[in-house]
């Protein structure tokens, strides 16, 4: 049995849907998803659907265990809360139940092959296992954002792990924040030295897991039968793609959807955002007439983002209007080629 854990509120809500797919199709029925639900809408959703795999945590479940919680809650963002919670989450599980090992998951992970690869891949006298963001050279946020990427994390439940997860859960209390200060941001950057600061730490070396935005444009990807492939252009090695993380993809209208800063291949964009975001569109399509007035889902557009957020300055906003308008940075559903 593969035991993971996610969080999301109501607007990743079919994010999380679309991991939770994916799981199934790939773990055929031998996995447990932990949702932390991080409002009572995204609670009653899965609460009233009773789906199998599943196991709820509400927020104040987790905030009873943890009251210090609720003194952050009011310091951070949503987002800086969220951040917050991820080792406080993966704690909370392996604390309450006798499962031998936990693994994160961010929500907007889709798997195209059983994460159970990584799991055997973790050597055992390691108790932890990361990843990298494998950045492609001229989009290396190495400094900012982290040489590893919290998105999917392997705890196992004895001392080595839980000291790991004790000192990162500890960090994480006394700092979390959307910024960079004094070699932090968030609670991503904590995990630069694990591998020297703890012996028991493993960087798993499938370049299949963790496929990304930041990182596509080293590889090509192809498709042979019913699995997807990516082949190093440099070193040629071929990988089965285990899971792409599609951060921070957002709508700009009904036909396009832009993919952030990174400019991806159009076979990218064919073989795996198009049937992702299909995804996406249907399930939501689902959640608006089977919920109606009980949750909306909805996502700000991009458009939104650029004109009304407070922080962006003008440079940054000409950038991501350029970004936008240039058709490497979007999909673009009504095109069904190449």
């Amino acid at each position: 049995m593969l035991n993971f854990v996610t969080l999301f509120d109501r607007n990743y809500l079919s994010r999380g849907l679309a991991l939770y797919d994916s799981l199934e199709k790939e773990c055929n029925d031998s996995f447990l998803l932990f949702i932390l639900c991080m409002d009572e809408e995204s609670y009653l959703y899965f609460s009233e659907k009773k789906m199998k795999n599943i196991s709820l945590i509400k927020l104040d479940e987790i905030e009873a265990f943890y009251p210090v919680l609720l003194k952050l809650k009011q310091e951070r963002s949503r987002g800086e809360y969220c951040w917050t919670l991820t080792p406080f989450s993966i704690q909370y599980i392996l604390k309450t139940t006798n499962i031998s090992m936990c693994t994160y998951l961010d929500a907007d992970l889709y798997f195209f092959n059983s994460p159970k690869c990584l799991l055997d891949e973790l050597p055992n006298d390691k108790s932890v296992l990361i990843t990298e963001h494998n950045y492609t050279p001229c989009y290396d946020q190495s400094l900012t954002s982290g040489k590893y990427c919290v998105q999917f994390m392997v705890f196992k439940n004895d001392l080595n792990g839980g000291d790991v997860l004790e000192w990162w859960r500890h960090q994480c209390e006394l700092w979390c924040y959307n910024r960079m200060e004094g070699g932090k941001f968030g609670d991503q950057k904590y995990l630069d030295d694990w591998t020297t600061r703890f012996t028991s730490v493993y960087v798993s070396k499938n370049e299949g897991a963790g496929v990304a935005p930041w990182n596509m444009q080293k590889f090509d990807i192809f498709r042979l039968s019913e699995e997807f492939f990516i082949r190093n252009t440099i070193t040629k090695k071929e990988s089965k793609v285990v899971f792409v993380h599609f951060h921070n993809l957002k709508p700009i209208n009904n036909t396009k959807w832009h993919v952030g800063d990174y400019s991806i291949s159009e076979d990218f964009k064919f073989l795996v955002y198009k049937p992702y975001i299909r995804k996406i569109l249907e399930i939501e399509q689902f959640l608006s007439e089977n919920l109606k007035s009980k949750i909306m889902v909805k996502y700000k557009s991009v458009f939104w983002d650029l004109l009304f957020a407070t922080k962006i300055a003008l440079g940054r906003y000409i950038k991501d209007i350029y970004k936008i308008l240039k058709g490497n940075y979007c999909v673009n559903l009504t095109k069904d080629t190449k």
